[in-house]
C-alpha cells in the first residue's frame, strides 16, 4: 500500500479493532495520517480509492478504507441495513451469502457486510467414547480432568502470616495454549488401574464460528449493511434489496433499521413493503426493538 511517492508517512495501529470487533484479536485498524494538503497533490478521496484497489487484492481478509469526514460525526453506521429473519443460523448464513454474491453486481453499493461472520477461529475437543469405553475410562473422568487442568479448580486455601490464600489446581499456561499441551495430560482406566493419555481419547477439529449470535424483535436475525453512492436514492437502494430477496428466498421475511425511516414494517417479501414513513429530520434516530 506505501510507495515511495506515498502521500502518507505515518500509520497508527489498533490490535484489537473498534466497536464490535473491540473483543475480537482476528481484527485491527489502520489510520493513515495524510501529509498536509500543501504538500500532497491528491485529495483524500483520491487516495482512497487507490488503496481500494490494493486492499482488495489481499487473500483471506474483509478490509476496506474509511475517509472520515472534517465535522466529526460518526459515519459507521451506515444508511442501508436489512434484517433477515429465519428459523435457524445456518439457513440465514446460506440466504445471506447468496444476497451479498448478488449486492456485490451493484456499483452503487459499497461496503456490503454482515453481522453474522464465522470468523472466529475454534477448537472443538471431540472425545471418541468407542476407544474409552475399551480401555475403561469414562466420558465424565475425561470432562473434569479437562475443566480442572485447563478451567482451574479451587480445592483448599493456605495461611500464612494472617493471610489466606487459595491452592487452584491448573495446567501451566504454556500448555494451555497449545494443543500439544494435552499429551501430557492422563487419566486412570477404572478397569486396568494404568493412567491413558488424553491424546489416545480424544481428536481436535478447528473451526470458525460467529463472535456472536444476534438476535432482533427477539428472532434469529442477521443484518446486511451497505453504504450508498451519492446519485444512488435510499428508495432506489431498498426496492433493489428487496428484489434480490425476491429472487433468493421470496419466503423469508425482512424489515429495515435505517436512519431515514421512522416506522419499520415486518412482512415476507413476497409482498409488497414499499411504503415507508420518511423522516426530513436528521436527528431523527431509529427505533431499535429487540
Amino acid at each position: 500500500m506505501q510507495a515511495e511517492n506515498s502521500p502518507y508517512s505515518r500509520f497508527i495501529m489498533r490490535v484489537p479493532g473498534f466497536g464490535s470487533s473491540a473483543t475480537s484479536y482476528n481484527s485491527f485498524i489502520i489510520i493513515a495520517l495524510l501529509d498536509h494538503w500543501k504538500n500532497r497533490k491528491q485529495d483524500s478521496q483520491t487516495v482512497m480509492r487507490q488503496a481500494i484497489g490494493k486492499i482488495v487484492t489481499v487473500p483471506q481478509a474483509v478490509a476496506f478504507p474509511i475517509s472520515p469526514q472534517s465535522i466529526r460525526v460518526s459515519s459507521y453506521n451506515k444508511p442501508v441495513q436489512m434484517v433477515i429473519y429465519g428459523s435457524t443460523y445456518e439457513e440465514l448464513e446460506s440466504i445471506q451469502n447468496e444476497v451479498i454474491r448478488k449486492l456485490r453486481k451493484n456499483r452503487n453499493l459499497s461496503r456490503i457486510e454482515s453481522d453474522y461472520s464465522r470468523n472466529k477461529p475454534e477448537v472443538k475437543l471431540i472425545i471418541n467414547k468407542n476407544k474409552a469405553k475399551d480401555l475403561g475410562v469414562s466420558t465424565e473422568t475425561v470432562g473434569k480432568s479437562l475443566e480442572t487442568l485447563y478451567g482451574g479448580k479451587r480445592v483448599t486455601t493456605f495461611n500464612k502470616l494472617g493471610k489466606e490464600y487459595p491452592i487452584i489446581l491448573q495446567q501451566y499456561l504454556s500448555d494451555r495454549r497449545s494443543k500439544e499441551g494435552i499429551s501430557k495430560i492422563f487419566v486412570r482406566s477404572d478397569t486396568t488401574g494404568k493412567l491413558i493419555s488424553l491424546t489416545n481419547l480424544v481428536n481436535f477439529e478447528e473451526e470458525g464460528t460467529a463472535k456472536e449470535l444476534s438476535r432482533y424483535n427477539r428472532q434469529r436475525a442477521v443484518t446486511i449493511s451497505s453504504n450508498i453512492s451519492e446519485n444512488y436514492t435510499l428508495s432506489e437502494a431498498i426496492k433493489y434489496l428487496e428484489n434480490i430477496m425476491a429472487e433468493v428466498s421470496p419466503k423469508s421475511q425482512i424489515t429495515w433499521k435505517v436512519k431515514s425511516i421512522d416506522k419499520f414494517q415486518k412482512c415476507p417479501v413476497s409482498k409488497s413493503c414499499s411504503s415507508y414513513k420518511l423522516s426530513l429530520s436528521e436527528g431523527k434516530s431509529p427505533l431499535n426493538v429487540g
